[in-house]
């Protein structure tokens, strides 16, 4: 299987900004690890390929949590994004996985926190078309100039992402010649014919793009034991004594990743609070 990438670039002109994203690996420990069912394995994929390569454009963000809520149904999609292409995706509620309308109908929130610490929320109703549809209006939406975003997924495990974006002193007669025959129907069709990233981005690009940066985007998860007690530590000090007095110590999963963590009942003790509660 090829390595994840994600290709920054130009065309050779310098009129248009491209980035171009490979994400089949990730895609499938993903699928794997949280034990999709099949009717939200295309619904997640396109969930993913959407957020990152949207939440690793911008260089000046932390990160960027991309919600997908749904009306009528309590199934959750969540997907952080750091601006390298890292991210972790998570499902809730766990048991509720398998149900979801078909069209979904819901809200895809985008929650942006900068350097500064400075936040910024921008809530889409999910189109009737589907959640590519719904980016490509967050697109239109929040950039300033014109974009296209094209997002192929299937049982093959091929997850591709393209965005390009017109750079601000391009006309639109050059914008509207170049992209033209960048379709959905065009755009599989070229990764059809190889998994090679040279073959796919010259069947893409047919006058070559200028390279400007590789990254590997990848899974990442910054969930730690002592995330653990430091949560443990804000529960009042009985409810504390009541896990300790159980002596079965504590074993919690981590909601992205899927680790076990555990606390011993020692540790549990060690949180507790000296009071008339222990006599």
């Amino acid at each position: 299987m090829i390595k994840d990438y994600l290709l920054i670039g130009t065309d050779l002109d310098l009129k248009f900004a491209i980035r171009f994203l490979c994400l089949n690996e990730a895609i499938k420990t993903t699928i794997q690890s949280h034990q999709i069912g099949n009717n939200l394995n295309t619904l997640i994929c396109e969930f993913i390929l959407g957020s990152v390569i949207l939440g690793s454009r911008a260089d000046q963000q932390e990160t960027t949590l991309f919600k997908l809520k749904f009306n009528n149904n309590p199934i959750m999609l969540n997907c952080e994004v750091s601006p390298r292409g890292e991210f972790r995706c998570a499902i809730f509620p766990w048991d509720k996985k398998d149900e979801y309308q078909n069209p979904p109908e819901g809200e895809l929130r985008i929650t942006r926190l900068n350097r500064d610490n400075q936040v910024y929320e921008s809530i889409l109703q999910i189109q009737k078309k589907g959640i590519i549809n719904t980016f490509e209006h967050n697109l239109a939406n929040s950039e300033q100039s014109d974009s296209i975003l094209l997002i192929n997924t299937d049982d093959n495990q091929k997850h591709y992402s393209l965005w390009i974006n017109k750079l601000p002193d391009t006309s639109i007669e050059d914008w509207e010649s170049f992209t033209k025959n960048f379709t959905p129907k065009f755009f599989t069709e070229c990764l059809q014919k190889s998994a090679d990233p040279d073959v796919i981005t010259k069947s893409l690009f047919k006058n070559g793009i200028k390279i400007l940066a590789v990254t590997k985007p990848k899974l990442f998860c910054n969930c730690n034991k002592e995330r653990v007690i430091t949560g443990l530590k804000a529960l009042p000090n009985e409810e504390l004594v009541e896990l300790f007095m159980e002596a079965k110590g504590i074993e919690t999963q981590c909601e992205y990743c899927r680790k076990v963590w555990k606390v011993s009942d020692n540790e549990i003790k060690a949180l507790i609070k000296m009071s008339s509660s222990l006599h």
